[in-house]
Formats: C-alpha cells, sequence, structure tokens
C-alpha cells in the first residue's frame, strides 16, 4: 500500500511528461546504459564512451557454447530488455524504459563488457579491449568530474536549497505559491519536512481574470496571493529539464523564467516588496522569488 502513491504519481509524471516516442525511449535507454548525464558536458568525452563500449560488446560476445556464465547474463539481460520494452508498449501512460527505472541492467552489462577482456583467441584484439577500457573508464571518471564540478546541476531537484531559504525566514512565518503546475516537484519534499504547518498553495486560473490560490490539501476557498497573512511568501515557478538544458547552462549560464502572474501581483502591492530571488538549477529547476509583507507604521 506504501507504494501506490509512488506509483501512481510515476505514471502521471510519465504520461504527462512528452508525448510517447517508442523508438526514442529506446534508444534513450541503451544510450543512458554507457553514457552518464554528466559526462555530455564533452561530446568527445560522450564519443570515446560509446566507441570503446560497443568494441568490448562486440568482443564479449560469446564464442563457446560451454561459456554458461556469460551466456546466462546475455539472456538475463536480453529477456529483461524486451519486457522492458513490451511494457512501454503496453502502459502507454508509463515511462517503462526510464533509465532510473533500469538502474538493474548495469551490473550485468558492465560484467559483460568486463568479459571483453577475456579475449585469448587473438593478441591485437586483446589490446584493443584493453585500450578501449582504459578509454571507457577515462570518459568515466571525466563523468565522475563533472558531478564533483556540477554537482548541483545534475540533482534532481532544489528541495534542499528552497528548505535551507525557509529555515533562515523561519517556516513558522513562510507561505508557499506555486505559480505553475510542477506542484508535486516541490510540494511533498516541503511537506515531509515541515508538515502541514507550513501552508502551501496553488495558483488558479480562471476565466474570471482574478489572480487566486488555493491552499492544497485544504478544503478552503481560494484567496488573492496578496492577502495572505504570512510575513513572508515564497513564489515558486518550477520546471522540469533535460541533459541538454543543464549542459547549455553549464557551458553559457542560467536564464531565470518570466514572471508569472502571481509575481506581477505581488511586484504591484504597496503591501509588498521584493527582496530576494533565487535561481535553482537541476533536472527539476526552481525560480524562487521571495517577497516581504509590508508592515505599516
Amino acid at each position: 500500500l506504501g507504494l501506490i502513491p509512488f506509483v501512481l504519481t510515476a505514471f502521471s509524471f510519465s504520461h504527462s511528461a512528452t508525448e510517447k516516442n517508442y523508438l526514442y525511449s529506446i534508444v534513450r535507454l541503451l544510450y543512458r546504459l554507457f553514457v552518464h548525464p554528466t559526462m555530455a558536458v564533452n561530446q568527445m568525452a560522450v564519443g570515446i564512451a560509446l566507441i570503446s563500449a560497443i568494441i568490448l560488446g562486440l568482443l564479449a560476445i560469446p564464442r563457446k557454447k560451454d561459456n554458461t556464465v556469460q551466456n546466462g547474463i546475455w539472456l538475463a539481460l536480453i529477456v529483461g530488455f524486451m519486457t522492458v520494452v513490451i511494457a512501454n508498449f503496453v502502459f502507454s501512460s508509463f515511462g517503462a524504459t526510464a533509465p532510473s527505472y533500469n538502474s538493474w541492467m548495469l551490473p550485468g552489462v558492465y560484467l559483460l563488457l568486463a568479459g571483453g577482456l577475456a579475449v585469448t583467441y587473438q593478441r591485437s584484439l586483446r589490446k584493443l579491449a584493453i585500450i578501449a577500457a582504459v578509454l571507457l573508464i577515462g570518459a568515466n571518471g571525466f563523468a565522475t568530474s563533472q558531478l564533483i564540478i556540477h554537482g548541483e546541476y545534475f540533482a534532481h531537484g532544489p528541495h534542499q536549497k528552497i528548505a535551507n531559504l525557509i529555515r533562515h525566514l523561519g517556516s513558522d512565518k513562510v507561505s508557499i505559491v506555486y505559480e505553475n503546475s510542477n506542484v508535486p516537484i516541490g510540494y511533498f519534499p516541503l511537506r515531509y519536512e515541515f508538515g502541514s504547518q507550513l501552508p502551501q498553495y496553488l495558483h488558479e486560473s480562471d476565466d474570471s481574470g482574478k489572480i487566486n490560490v488555493l491552499r492544497l490539501l485544504k478544503k478552503a476557498t481560494s484567496v488573492e496571493p496578496t492577502t495572505l497573512t504570512s510575513p513572508f511568501v515564497l513564489v515558486i515557478r518550477a520546471r522540469a529539464q533535460y541533459t541538454k538544458d543543464l549542459v547549455r547552462q553549464i557551458h553559457y549560464g542560467d536564464k531565470a523564467t518570466p514572471d508569472g502572474v502571481v509575481s506581477l501581483a505581488f511586484k504591484q502591492s504597496e503591501n509588498w516588496q521584493l527582496i530576494e530571488n533565487h535561481l535553482f538549477v537541476a533536472f527539476v529547476a526552481a525560480d524562487v522569488v521571495i517577497f516581504e509583507q509590508i508592515i505599516s507604521p
């Protein structure tokens, strides 16, 4: 029962993230078995990793029927991969080929690649396998260095940084307003961290043109965001990003998203002042705008 919320959320995220492209999702899974996202910072490292993996994979193809261990690993990976592909077609609203759901393949894949070093029937091929293995290890070493240098970019989300802001301001003095629909990305981690005492609201759009927010998981009526009574309000605009977005931001800098109607309402209000603006870059990025209520003397 405890897994039900995770499964339902995974289905909804998979369904809403992108339109289903079966061939792309399969190719992406194969690609990610050999290339970590941080490796994409340098395309040469990606090319070296892929070519080295292909060489080792070809050399690891069993040539003797009595090689039961190697044959068993190949069989397990092929059957498992086909199961994932079939599930990807059958469950159209679930991204079964998502790399994060298939990390179980990695030990078997790299055991097979290491098997390419066991080539004994030709000395030149053994040397080629050693060179390919060294290059593959080097490419992964580069990926590790990028994770150390740019770790915050490749994090899942900015929850800890937002939580630190809330603690700094005082969790009993803050309200959260989500300006777009990516609510689960921020709501659930903050709910776990601070409980129901931290009020979190979602912007509601309607045909009347009014700017209203609704408190999440509470039976309450909509209110105008600028009428909130907490001393501070954090307006959050969250967005999902891909590796190519992160690489572009690493090379060319970060760029905040334009203000939404909630942020503009606070900026135009005489009762609130903008005190800080933060851009947290990750696979789930967040623009966080902090407003402070002006206390009349």
